[in-house]
C-alpha cells in the first residue's frame, strides 16, 4: 500500500488544525499544465476509490470541492460524472446523489440545531444542480433522462420528501423569468413522438391509503391575470379524434352527494362578462356532433334537473335564452321539447313568461310567442295545439289572465289575410262519439256582469235608468263583400234518426224591467226604395219523415 498522510494536531489545548496533503500537477506558460490521476488499478474487481473528509466531533464536517478552473480567453472545462458500462450480463453501475441527513436524539437537548417545528430548524441538507449563466449568450441547458433499453425505456422519478409529523415536500416546476417587455419560459409536459401510440400523461393526487373517511388532493389549472387556458384533444388522420372527458368524482359514502362540475367564463368590472360556450365539432362531409345535456339518473330517488337560466340584473334587463335549431339548404333543424314519461304521470311541460313583480312599476309582464314558420314562396308551417290520446283526453283551456284592477285579457282567434287568393276559413267543430255516448257540445256565452250591494260606490254599479254595466254582446256576422254577394250564414239543428234536433231564439229575460227582443230582418239593398225591397219571414215548419205531414 501506498499511504500519504499529513501529520496530527494532538495538542489538548492546541486550536490549530491538522496537516494538508496537497497533490498537483505541474503548470505551464505556454500549453497545457500536466495531467492529475487518481485511479485504482485494474483487476477482476477494480478497487474503491474514496473521497471524503473527516468526521467532527464538535463542529461542521469538511467540505468536498470538484471544479474545473477559471478560463481567461477560452472556455472553461467541463466536469464529467459517469459511471462504466458493463459488458457482460451484469447490471450497470448506478450513480447516487445525497445530500446530509439531520438526525436529533433526546439527550441533544441543548444542541443550537435542535428540531423545532415551531421555528423549523435543523432540515437536511440541500442538493441544487443548476446550469451555468450567461452575460452575453443564453444560460446553459440542463438535462435529465433516463436510459434507453431493448424492451422498457427507464423511468424517471421525481418526488418530494415524506412528512413524518407536518405536510410531505412539495415539487416545483417553474419556468424562468424574463426580462424587461419578455415572456417568462414555458413549461411543456409531453410525451415522446412515436412511431404508432405515444405515451398517455397523468395528473393526479392519490387517495389516502390508511383511513376510509381520507380526502384526495385537489389539482388546480390556473393561468396567471388575462393568460388563456386551452384544452385540446389532438386531430386523428386515419381515426377517430381524441376524446375530452372532464368528470367530477362519484361517492359512495353514507348520504354524501358527487363532486360537482362548474364551468364559468370570467367576470368584469366595467366590460362584459366573458362568454361561455360548448359546441359539438363540425364536419365536411358526415353529420355534426351532437351535444347532449342531461340530467343524472336514480335507481330510487329523483332524476337529476336540468336547470338553463340567463343573468339577472340589479338596474338593466335580464339575458335572453335562446335555443335556435340549425339551417339547412335542405330543410332546417327540427326543434322538440318534451318532458319525460312515465307508468304513473306523465312529466308536465310548462312555458311561463316572466312576472312583473315591482310594487311602484307600471310595465306589463312578459309575452308568449308561438308562431309556425314562414315560407316566401309556399306554405308556412302548421301550428297545432291539442291534448294527448288516452282513455278520456285531456282538457285545453286558452283563457287570459284575471284582473284586478281593469279590464280582464282579449282572446282573439283570426285567420290571415289573403292578397291574391282567398281569405283561410275558421271551425269551430266538436268531435263526434263512435259509440253510445252523446255528442258534445258548443257553447258559445258572453261574459255576465254582477254588482254586490257592497260595491254601491262603484263606477259599473247597475242602473236601470242609465242602462249601466250591461252584460256582454255575441255578434256573429257573415264577411262582406264589395263585388259579390255577401257570406252567407246558417243556423241549423242536428238531424236524427227520430226526432230533429230543436232550434231555440230566445230574449233574455228582465229581472225588474222587460225581457229581451228577438229581431229578425232581410238585408236592405243600398239605393233602392224601401217599399220595392219585398222583405218576408217565411216560417216553415219541417216536413216529417215518410209521411209528408206539415
Amino acid at each position: 500500500s501506498l499511504n500519504l498522510l499529513a501529520g496530527k494536531n494532538v495538542g489538548e489545548k492546541s486550536t490549530g488544525s491538522g496537516g494538508s496533503v496537497t497533490v498537483r500537477s505541474g503548470s505551464s506558460t505556454k500549453s497545457e499544465s500536466g495531467e492529475l490521476v487518481m485511479e485504482s488499478g485494474a483487476g477482476s474487481s477494480s478497487g474503491l476509490v474514496t473521497v471524503g473528509t473527516g468526521t467532527s466531533t464538535d463542529g461542521t464536517s469538511g467540505v468536498i470541492s470538484f471544479s474545473t478552473g477559471h478560463a481567461s480567453h477560452g472556455s472553461s472545462g467541463s466536469m464529467i460524472l459517469s459511471v462504466g458500462s458493463s459488458a457482460a450480463a451484469g447490471k450497470g453501475g448506478s450513480l447516487e446523489m445525497s445530500a446530509g441527513d439531520t438526525s436529533v436524539s433526546s439527550s441533544s437537548s441543548t444542541s443550537p440545531y435542535m428540531f423545532d417545528r415551531r421555528r423549523n430548524r435543523a432540515p437536511g441538507g440541500s442538493v441544487n444542480v443548476s446550469s451555468g449563466s450567461s452575460f452575453e449568450g443564453p444560460g446553459g441547458e440542463m438535462s435529465l433522462s433516463s436510459g434507453s433499453g431493448s424492451t422498457f425505456g427507464g423511468s424517471m422519478n421525481v418526488m418530494g420528501g415524506k412528512g413524518n409529523g407536518a405536510k410531505g415536500g412539495s415539487v416545483l416546476v417553474s419556468s424562468g423569468a424574463g426580462d424587461g417587455d419578455f415572456s417568462s419560459g414555458d413549461v411543456i409536459l409531453s410525451t415522446s413522438n412515436d412511431d404508432r401510440i405515444s405515451g398517455s400523461i397523468f395528473l393526479q393526487t392519490t387517495t389516502p391509503s390508511k383511513t376510509f373517511d381520507g380526502v384526495g388532493g385537489d389539482i388546480s389549472l390556473a393561468t396567471g391575470s388575462g393568460g388563456s387556458l386551452s384544452m385540446s384533444a389532438e386531430r386523428s388522420l386515419t381515426s377517430e379524434g381524441g376524446h375530452a372527458i372532464v368528470a367530477a368524482g362519484s361517492s359512495s359514502g353514507n348520504n354524501m352527494d358527487g363532486g360537482e362540475v362548474t364551468i364559468s367564463s370570467g367576470s368584469s368590472t366595467t366590460g362584459a362578462g366573458g362568454s361561455a360556450r360548448l359546441d359539438a365539432g363540425t364536419s365536411e362531409s358526415g353529420s355534426g356532433g351532437t351535444l347532449y345535456l342531461s340530467g343524472g339518473s336514480s335507481i330510487h330517488g329523483d332524476g337529476g334537473d336540468m336547470m338553463t337560466t340567463s343573468g339577472s340584473s340589479t338596474t338593466g334587463s335580464g339575458g335572453n335564452v335562446a335555443l335556435l335549431s340549425g339551417s339547412g339548404e335542405l330543410s332546417g333543424g327540427s326543434m322538440s321539447i318534451e318532458s319525460g314519461s312515465s307508468g304513473n304521470t306523465g312529466g308536465s311541460l310548462n312555458l311561463l313568461a316572466g312576472k312583473n313583480v315591482g310594487e311602484k312599476s307600471t310595465g306589463s309582464g312578459g309575452s308568449v310567442t308561438v308562431r309556425s314558420g314562414s315560407s316566401t314562396k309556399s306554405e308556412s308551417g302548421e301550428l297545432v295545439m291539442e291534448s294527448g290520446a288516452g282513455s278520456s283526453s285531456g282538457l285545453v283551456t286558452v283563457g287570459t289572465g284575471t284582473s284586478t284592477d281593469g279590464t280582464s285579457g282579449v282572446i282573439s282567434f283570426s285567420t290571415g289575410h289573403a292578397s291574391h287568393g282567398s281569405s283561410g276559413s275558421m271551425i269551430l267543430s266538436v268531435g263526434s262519439s263512435a259509440a253510445a255516448g252523446k255528442g258534445g257540445s258548443l257553447e258559445m256565452s258572453a261574459g255576465d256582469t254582477s254588482v254586490s250591494s257592497s260595491s254601491s260606490t262603484s263606477p259599473y254599479m247597475f242602473d236601470r235608468r242609465r242602462n249601466r254595466a250591461p252584460g256582454g254582446s255575441v255578434n256573429v256576422s257573415s264577411g262582406s263583400s264589395f263585388e259579390g254577394p255577401g257570406g252567407e250564414m246558417s243556423l241549423s239543428s242536428g238531424s236524427g234518426s227520430t226526432f230533429g234536433g230543436s232550434m231555440n231564439v230566445m230574449g233574455g229575460k228582465g229581472n225588474g224591467a222587460k225581457g229581451g227582443s228577438v229581431l229578425v230582418s232581410s238585408g236592405l239593398l243600398g239605393g233602392w226604395r224601401e217599399e220595392e225591397v219585398g222583405c218576408r219571414l217565411l216560417a216553415l215548419s219541417a216536413a216529417s219523415s215518410e209521411k209528408g205531414d206539415r
